[in-house]
């Protein structure tokens, strides 16, 4: 008889509105994901005071939990497509030297931030699962995916200039370079079918309630830009 997903766990309130995408309950679509695009109608990005107080090196939110209890290790898994096919890697990062241990905000917002703003046609995703005993904690999959466009892409290790530099002022410490991800022999990986135990009644989004969340902050300029 398999055993029953413990229900104890729950999402930090404190951090639903200000990373809002992180939440989002994933149902496979992967181009309804958030993108570096997502990130930038954030409502603390709005003016550069609030910008600030969310990118100082001291801000509070980089040690805050986004789930209790907290995960001990993050998979980070990133996916590429290309024209010669599609090809994984995939990353463990433990958090066992933290005190008290637990995957914090400030890998989970660097991490993703780096790689979207150094792909043009990238997403990301974060994968919850409940524990299955009480005993246990959470676990969490971080996807990055992308399209490499040789046209379009930059450099490895390059930014791309015309994206807004939300990169906080701490410490670069979890930011994971593409030799990172990487290193090692690329395998082929079929379609990811996300399996996130997030639910709305636990703070976490719909795809199509975000969809209409992006809708109401892209400038209209942009709107008309994409009738015409």
């Amino acid at each position: 008889m398999p055993m029953e997903k413990s229900e104890s766990w729950v999402v930090n309130p404190l951090l639903q509105t200000p990373f809002l995408p992180w939440l989002i309950i994933p149902n496979g679509d992967r181009w309804g994901l958030p993108t570096y695009d997502s990130l930038e109608l954030l409502d603390w990005t709005s003016t550069p005071r609030r910008e600030w107080a969310f990118l100082r090196p001291d801000a509070s939110w980089r040690r805050m939990f986004l789930i209790q209890p907290p995960p001990k290790k993050l998979s980070v898994v990133s996916r590429g497509h290309t024209r010669e096919g599609d090809s994984s890697s995939e990353l463990e990062v433990v958090f066992d030297q933290e005190q008290p241990p637990g995957v914090t905000m400030d890998a989970l917002y660097d991490i993703p931030l780096m790689f979207l703003r150094s792909h043009w046609f990238s997403r990301f995703a974060l994968e919850i699962k409940a524990p299955t005993s009480p005993s246990e904690c959470p676990t969490m999959t971080l996807y990055l995916l992308y399209t490499i466009q040789c046209t379009t892409e930059p450099f490895p290790g390059d930014l791309i200039p015309s994206r807004k530099d939300l990169r906080s002022r701490a410490s670069r410490k979890w930011e994971v370079k593409d030799e990172d991800l990487w290193e090692g022999e690329l395998v082929y990986h079929p379609d990811i079918i996300f399996q996130s135990d997030l639910t709305p009644e636990r703070g976490g989004i719909r795809l199509s309630d975000f969809a209409e969340w992006t809708r109401k902050r892209v400038p209209i300029s942009s709107l008309l830009a994409d009738v015409r």
